[in-house]
């Protein structure tokens, strides 16, 4: 099986430094990281190494870099990324596009097209559907959207609740969240389910907002709502150190919450019982949990990486390193990573496979 360095294949694409792999002695881990990739990390399909496509080229085949990641596909930039059964979805706000390509990898397809309307960041594949945001919430099967068109979802009031902001949609279980309006209106609002409770932050820029901080240079509160009392409930506030850089992200399991800021990843218990545990520093933009595992970006560290959630004090694992702006991770059903890189020459959407 034929390997390609990484520096031949980026200066054939693209001309730009050294993007993927890792190299010893250049990555500096943040604080309590291991360099082992643990046994239960996700792991892809063995690809044969074939010759990419120029960059921006409609189809890219996945090749395996230097520290265990393939490029699926490339586009100019990347947003959200959701995961279906057969497909791999991204949004790209600058174009107002939705793109996919098969997991195995092969062409990348325009599956929303562009619009004059503004497209949300986020996006969710759920039951053989993928929900977005343009002029309120749409969806098209995952087999393809371009024939018909999106569908405008108007889910029924059991169904829709307003706990998050223009530009964010969450789905779980039979419920799609959704706030088209104010007193959603904020930037970084975030939602998670925990229960029989909604779990939101919003960074205010009003002390008219309901339910978020008052003044702008306040603290973030993140609250949980009851779905049958009309009052929100203070869950736990990040320290002041993170008060004003965002809540990128919001995850309940089990008794856990755990929300990542520009400051760090956090994890706290579920009612406020217990401290804050600040579980990594820098610019954590994405986070997912899954199986006992919290796995994460570090933008600033250029990383992907897993932490055990049980035990907070435990060191985290490096995934993939030298990972330029890593964001935007999302995991498939055989828990699989995927993410994007971005640097001066684009993004690209990049999936960690086996070691």
């Amino acid at each position: 099986m034929k390997r390609r360095s990484l520096l031949a294949l980026l200066v054939a694409a693209s001309g730009c430094n050294a993007l993927l792999g890792i190299e010893a002695g250049e990555y500096d881990p943040p604080r309590d990281v291991q360099r082992d990739v643990p046994r239960d990390a996700p792991s892809g399909d063995d690809d044969d190494d074939v010759t990419p496509n120029d960059a921006g080229a409609g189809v890219v085949r996945p090749e395996v870099m230097d520290g265990g990641v393939a490029v699926l596909a490339t586009d100019m930039a990347i947003d959200a990324i959701t995961v279906g059964a057969t497909h791999v979805f991204w949004t790209n706000r600058r174009s107002r596009t939705i793109s996919r390509a098969p997991i195995g990898g092969g062409e990348t397809e325009a599956f929303v097209e562009s619009t004059e309307n503004s497209l949300g960041a986020t996006i969710v594949a759920k039951d053989g559907a993928v929900y977005f945001l343009r002029a309120g919430v749409h969806r098209c099967p995952e087999s393809a959207c371009a024939a018909t068109g999106p569908e405008r979802v108007v889910p029924p009031p059991a169904s829709i609740f307003t706990v998050a902001g223009p530009g964010a949609t969450y789905a779980r279980g039979s419920g799609l969240y959704h706030c088209p309006v104010l007193p959603c209106a904020g930037s970084d609002v975030q939602i998670a389910e925990g229960g029989a409770r909604i779990i939101w932050s919003i960074t205010s820029t009003s002390d008219e907002a309901v339910w978020a901080s008052s003044v702008a240079d306040g603290p973030l509160t993140i609250f949980a709502r009851d779905l049958s009392r009309a009052s929100p409930e203070r869950v736990v506030s990040p320290p002041q150190d993170a008060g004003t850089l965002g809540v990128f992200a919001l995850s309940v399991a089990d008794a856990w919450l755990v929300f990542s800021t520009t400051d760090g990843l956090y994890q706290t218990q579920l009612g406020g019982a217990g401290p804050n545990h600040r579980l990594a520093d820098g610019d954590i933009r994405s986070f997912v949990v899954r199986g006992g595992q919290i796995y994460y970006t570090d933008t600033t560290h250029g990383a992907v990486l897993v932490r055990p959630l049980e035990t907070p004090s435990s060191p985290a694992s490096v995934l993939a390193a030298e990972q330029p702006n890593a964001h935007a991770l999302a995991i498939g059903p055989d828990r699989t990573l995927y993410w994007a890189v971005t640097d001066d020459a684009g993004s690209r959407l990049v999936r960690l496979v086996r070691q």
